[in-house]
């Protein structure tokens, strides 16, 4: 009777140990289940927040560029000579691929426009990074603007491009595009809008 009850307790104890591995088995799959979710959450909120900046960044090279736009034609000579400089300002960025522009302007005005910079940012905007000032929350394809603290490559780069519209010689068409990117693999957003010359008609 008692090796019959010997042998009893192995084998309870040896199903309660196959219990356990098959418990322990369960939880880590439903651990490495969880921190798989996790990681793509992570990784999908990280792409939004890119997404996000990029949105801000394409959009403000519009507004940049629409802002030199309604300086030159409500501060020229006339209308039609503040068209003429700036589309002759812009001319790079309808004979290259894309262009950057200067942005460390601290104010618009017809005095600084004409001295204000454009560049050919090269193949796929390798000569337009965005740098960002965590001072003061800004971005700018400088990396030297005075005041405004340190700068770290911000991983974006913004190129803008011009494009004439057939038959008109009073709109153009301007496009803004943000690239980045992220574990290898790249992203981009394009923003457009049309420019008219609205005044001087």
């Amino acid at each position: 009777m008692f090796n019959n009850l010997k042998q009893k307790n192995k084998k309870e104890s040896g199903f309660t140990l196959v219990e356990t591995l098959i418990a322990v088995a369960i939880l880590s799959l439903a651990i490495v289940g969880l921190m798989t979710i996790l990681g793509k959450g992570i990784s999908d909120t990280n792409y939004a927040k890119y997404r996000i900046t990029a949105s801000y960044l394409a959009q403000e090279g519009i507004e940049y560029i629409r802002n030199m736009r309604d300086t030159y034609v409500l501060y020229g000579a006339d209308a039609s000579t503040g068209w003429t400089d700036f589309l002759a300002k812009m001319a790079l960025c309808k004979t290259t691929t894309s262009c950057g522009f200067n942005d460390t302007l601290s104010s618009f005005d017809i005095n600084s426009l004409p001295g204000m910079t454009v560049v050919d940012c090269g193949s796929g905007g390798a000569n337009c990074p965005l740098f960002y000032y965590p001072d003061t929350g800004r971005y700018s394809y400088s990396s030297l603007v005075s005041g405004e603290g340190t700068p770290i490559n911000s991983g974006f780069t913004r190129v803008i491009h011009i494009i004439s519209v057939a038959g008109s010689l009073t709109e153009i068409k301007v496009s803004s595009t943000v690239s980045w990117t992220k574990n290898s693999v790249p992203y981009s957003i394009t923003f457009s809008d049309n420019l008219l010359k609205w005044r001087g008609e």
